[in-house]
């Protein structure tokens, strides 16, 4: 070291002043800068050459200077540039956890959609219907799309012996509703329909597992029976809280059935006679023509028999029309009462009726005529606070040896019992054969 001479330090202290600004220690780099002067200037001895080493030094400093300030701007652009990276990198990370979040919740709205669409179809389908048969279908298809229970019946309490029975039972499956007949005693519907009364549309729901649905059909405020499910294991796909989805389906299933019952009510007092309880002529029309042709195409006989009150405007003007009313419906009661299960009668007109005898032939036909006549002419009727005795006088035709169309068939019948008002009413009669009653034999 005693071999370095000041010239040589001097050099040494600029190296090491350039290294130091160009790691961005100024402080540093200026004290090796004026150390570098002082030995310059102590190794120089010309005046002359100690101010071209100053002006040496100087441009040296700039230099290093310079050197300086382009590190610190290339330090200052890597840390904007780092910062710049993380910010981006920041940016990038939230813009995809708000992406999963959308995502995510476009699931569930689209989950949601598949739930309100499935119920808008489920209130569509049920809403278009308006016969029970047509009821039962959908609500087998709706119960197994939506529900699907390992086991779900349908059933139609009898509550008017006190105690609840099953008036009518159906097996919903993807078969369709299929009547099963009576439910045992030991099902467990029952624990929940033995006693209805009181109960809403909803009950023993179990949320959490979905295990056993009950849905009570109501009618004029009143339980006619429900829909029992149990294993119920709704799909995944309809994402709605398992309770509102049962409620949903009970709204709308009662109101469907309700719609379903009301027109039966409809239906029935278009074609029942609201006095009577009969058929009404233009349905009992529609019947006559049915088995008519049957009849045609079996070859089977088939009888019309015309019924009317004798004397009835007479009754009316002495007694009332309420009391004539009165007898209308007790000649009705009668009427059904004596019949066959497959005839049809119906209220014709009036103080008239009109029955149809399927498969009965003119002789057997005047046999059910007579016991009718006789029946009721031996047989007194409480009207009101009084009692009467009626008599009808019966007109019959049959198909084909009368008539051969409905027409034919109804104006003969009409023709025969106003024959039979004219032999002294309290008679039968039939093309062919003589008046048949009090005193006289059928057919003589």
């Amino acid at each position: 070291m005693s071999g370095f001479s000041a010239e040589h330090w001097a050099f040494v202290a600029v190296v090491g002043m350039m290294l130091l600004a160009q790691l961005g220690l100024a402080r540093l780099a200026g004290m090796t800068f004026v150390l570098a002067v002082a030995l310059m200037v102590f190794s120089v001895r010309g005046e002359r050459e100690k101010g071209w080493a100053m002006v040496s030094f100087a441009g040296l400093a700039v230099a290093a200077y310079s050197l300086h300030a382009r590190g610190v701007r290339r330090r200052k652009m890597l840390r904007s540039d780092d910062a710049a990276d993380g910010e981006i990198r920041g940016r990038l990370e939230e813009l995809s956890r708000r992406r999963d979040t959308l995502a995510r919740e476009q699931e569930i709205v689209e989950a949601e959609l598949e739930a309100n669409h499935r119920l808008f179809q489920m209130s569509r389908d049920l809403g278009s219907v308006i016969e029970m048969n047509e009821f039962h279908r959908e609500l087998a298809r709706i119960v197994v799309e939506m529900l699907r229970p390992e086991e779900a019946v349908l059933l139609y309490l009898d509550t008017e012996r006190g105690v609840p029975h099953t008036y009518r039972a159906y097996e919903l499956g993807r078969e369709g509703a299929v009547p099963c007949g009576a439910l045992p005693g030991s099902h467990p519907v029952w624990e929940h329909f033995r006693d209805p009364t009181g109960a809403g549309i909803l009950s023993a729901v179990q949320t959490e597992s979905g295990e056993e649905v009950v849905v009570f059909l109501s009618y004029h405020k009143r339980i006619i029976g429900g829909i029992y499910a149990r294993g119920v294991k709704p799909p995944s796909s309809i994402a709605m809280d398992f309770r509102l989805l049962i409620y949903t389906l009970a709204v709308q299933v009662n109101m469907a059935a309700n719609k379903c019952l009301l027109y039966l009510e409809i239906e029935k007092m278009s074609r029942h006679d609201g006095l009577t309880g009969l058929y009404k002529r233009w349905y009992f029309i529609e019947l006559l023509e049915v088995e008519l042709l049957r009849s045609r195409g079996e070859g089977r006989p088939l009888t019309v028999l015309m019924v009317d009150i004798d004397h009835f405007k007479d009754f009316n003007d002495t007694h009332g029309h309420l009391a004539g009313d009165r007898v209308l419906s007790a000649v009705a009661v009668y009427l059904k009462e004596h019949i066959r299960v497959q005839d049809v009668l119906c209220r014709y007109g009036g103080e008239e009726f009109m029955v149809v005898l399927p498969d009965t032939p003119a002789e057997g036909a005047l046999v059910v005529a007579e016991r009718l006549r006789q029946a009721l002419s031996e047989r007194s009727l409480q009207v009101g606070s009084f009692v009467t005795n009626i008599t009808i006088s019966i007109g019959g035709a049959t198909f084909p040896r009368d008539a051969d169309s409905i027409d034919g068939l109804l104006d003969c019948a009409d023709e025969e019992m106003y024959r039979a008002k004219q032999a002294g009413r309290n008679k039968v009669c039939f093309p062919g054969m003589e008046p048949s009653g009090p005193g006289l034999l059928p057919g003589a």
